[in-house]
């Protein structure tokens, strides 16, 4: 069964926030920052996908996107009186000496308000190595009052005046208490089903030694298990810590409900015996989370829809429960897609159909559904009205206060950069490419002629869009550093999570390439693009294929991941205030669309111009003729073959 989790909010339990601090980069790439997948879990807080480096100078001091300065883990459970070790892989490089200040490693403390209490300095590290590899290890206490959380610290020039670089690895906590919890901190729709109630098999691994992590700490003999429901601790039972692994299994458990848990560690008396469940000498552990088996699933998700204007529309859900109790829906229509208590309230079936939808309808949705006191949220879909969002032609007619007026309804007029220089321009709809227009284009120049058309996300409510339009290249004067952006929806070069996407003519491959962040590439080949040579291009998002045309004809498409850059710019003829990214040549007719234009209307709009009949399908089995239609003449082709053989020897 496929559950849909549910996460409800737990009020005055401390030791279980999970803040997420950072959310870019990974140890694997060189990014930003520490990636958030740290945890308490296994006391580790170790990365397995490469190491991270950071580069303290002033840039990245003032945009930490760049490398960045610092990193933080995941906050994790702490109390007062924990005794942690820690083991952290360095190397660090200065940029100037004598180097008076150290790389800082430090724990930062919280409240179970998530209030600052206090730091924790583990080392400050004075001698650079030039990047050869050190291990710092050693331990500490958390010794504050009302601490709960903790998280790990990453100080390069944020809090002190190294300057330099670093190089970190392999950073790891450990301590006497119990660690690496299953089900994992966190986890949601666990247990199963026992006479109408829930069991859940819980498992944990025993403390280990500070002054050797890599043994088990013989001290520990019992392990105490507590459960808290959200009314307070109550002990469960103990159980004897024979092995590196402890288990137990918590029976006649709610269902959907949230629990916390904890494994103490009672250990060997010095004056013989075992510390009690109360005893200062017992360890504490930290606390888990999980959440009980869930009776309600939701089985059938709605989807995003894309619609012509005047049609109808059916949006659906479906569930079902563990004891075929009753169930209810109600649907609402959003203005994000965000569940808010504002939504409003539509109908109470398991379908939503609108009809005779229109830009009013265009919106998110998402369905409640519930049964007995468990309420979950389908996901949240939305409705797209299929049209053309904007269409600046580029023509001189068209230019009027500084701006390239939006020929559609949607009034997404584009600020010009500069003074546009107005040249003859491609598109004139008379199908004949010999005759151009008279200031029907645009010449981009370094600052002149591209434009910013706001922050408008052409696939918000569809998943969907398409760019298309003309361009005739300059090739730069040094082809290695050619790279001309036609349009963009980025913000700067240099950042990467705000590009949603770019589509610009590669100019040492000579090829048109539409690009995002999620590693999306699709480019229209090699030698596909030459300079001084009027093209049209067309750019489609599908909501999981990107797919690039050149001259109205399917040029290539590949799987185009995207994250983020919904709320970025959209250039025409540059991303950003990067120069350097401009398009260098002329741009006609630039058009966007919320949804994925078809082979044919995107062969229409190169027809229009230039009046070639173009082949899209590939009929190379019976288009015996090659005229791109299988027809009596390529049966004549057949007949006049018909028990030809060209076997040796003959059958």
């Amino acid at each position: 069964m496929n559950k849909t989790f549910y996460f409800l909010l737990i009020l005055a339990i401390t030791g279980i926030a999970q803040a997420n601090l950072i959310t870019n980069g990974d140890f694997a790439d060189g990014n930003a920052n520490w990636p958030e997948t740290g945890s308490w879990g296994g006391q580790n807080l170790s990365f397995a996908n490469g190491e991270l480096y950071m580069d303290s100078n002033e840039a990245n001091l003032e945009n930490p996107e760049d490398y960045g300065a610092f990193a933080r883990s995941e906050r994790f459970s702490v109390y007062q009186g924990m005794e942690l070790g820690y083991s952290i892989d360095y190397a660090t490089w200065v940029s100037a000496t004598p180097q008076t200040e150290g790389y800082l490693f430090r724990i930062q403390c919280f409240d179970d308000q998530g209030d600052w209490v206090g730091d924790i300095v583990l080392e400050e590290i004075t001698e650079h190595t030039g990047f050869g590899w050190n291990t710092l290890t050693g331990q500490f206490t958390v010794d504050f009052a009302n601490v709960a959380e903790a998280a790990v610290e990453l100080s390069n020039g944020v809090y002190n005046s190294f300057n330099g670089a670093v190089k970190v690895d392999n950073i790891a906590l450990f301590g006497p208490s119990a660690w690496d919890p299953v089900p994992e901190n966190g986890a949601q729709d666990v247990g199963t089903v026992q006479n109408e109630a829930c069991d859940v098999d819980l498992s944990w691994k025993t403390g280990l030694k500070i002054s050797d992590p890599t043994i088990t700490d013989p001290n520990i003999v019992t392990h105490y298990v507590y459960l808290n429901d959200g009314s307070g601790w109550t002990l469960q039972d103990d159980v004897n810590a024979d092995g590196p692994t402890g288990t137990y299994t918590l029976t006649g458990l709610s269902f959907n409900k949230q629990y916390l848990w904890r494994i103490d560690e009672g250990v060997t008396l010095a004056g013989g015996g075992v510390s009690g469940p109360e005893d200062p000498e017992t360890i504490q552990g930290p606390v888990w989370s999980f959440g009980s088996y869930v009776t309600l699933s939701i089985i059938e998700q709605p989807e995003t829809v894309v619609a012509d204007s005047g049609s109808d529309v059916d949006f659906t859900v479906a569930a079902e429960t563990l004891f075929d109790s009753t169930i209810s829906y109600q649907w609402y229509k959003s203005a994000d897609d965000v569940v808010d208590d504002g939504d409003q309230a539509l109908t109470s079936e398991a379908a939503l159909t609108l009809t005779d939808v229109d830009l009013t309808d265009e919106a998110f949705y998402y369905c409640a559904v519930s049964s007995g006191s468990l309420t979950l949220h389908s996901d949240v879909v939305s409705l797209g009205i299929r049209r053309k969002l904007a269409h600046w032609s580029l023509d001189d007619s068209d230019y009027t206060e500084n701006q390239y007026i939006d020929l559609t309804s949607s009034g997404i007029d584009a600020a010009v950069g500069g003074t546009p220089e107005f040249v003859d321009g491609f598109v004139n709809g008379d199908q004949d490419p010999n005759t151009l227009k008279a200031n029907g284009a645009v010449k981009i120049y370094e600052n002149d002629g591209w434009a910013d058309a706001g922050a408008f996300n052409p696939a918000e409510y569809s998943d969907q869009f398409t760019v298309s339009g003309w361009f005739k290249w300059t090739q730069h004067s040094d082809p290695s550093v050619d790279w001309n952006v036609l349009v963009s929806k980025r913000d700067d070069w240099t950042s990467n999570d705000d590009n949603m996407f770019m589509v610009l003519v590669d100019g040492p491959a000579k090829q048109l390439v539409m690009q995002s962040w999620g590693d999306g590439y699709v480019t229209s080949g090699q030698d596909s693009v030459q300079p001084n040579e009027w093209y049209h291009f067309a750019a489609v998002y599908t909501g999981e294929v990107g797919r690039v045309y050149l001259n109205g004809q399917f040029a290539g498409e590949s799987d185009y991941p995207m994250q983020g850059g919904e709320d970025s710019t959209f250039y025409i003829g540059r991303i950003g205030d990067d120069i350097g990214q401009r398009f260098d040549g002329a741009l006609d007719d630039i058009q966007v669309y919320n949804y994925a234009l078809s082979s044919e209307h995107i062969a229409g709009l190169y027809q229009d111009e230039t009046g070639e009949t173009l082949c899209l399908k590939d009929l190379v089995w019976y288009d015996l003729t090659g005229d791109c239609a299988v027809n009596m003449d390529d049966f004549m082709v057949m007949v006049t073959q018909w028990l030809d053989s060209g076997m040796y020897p003959a059958e």
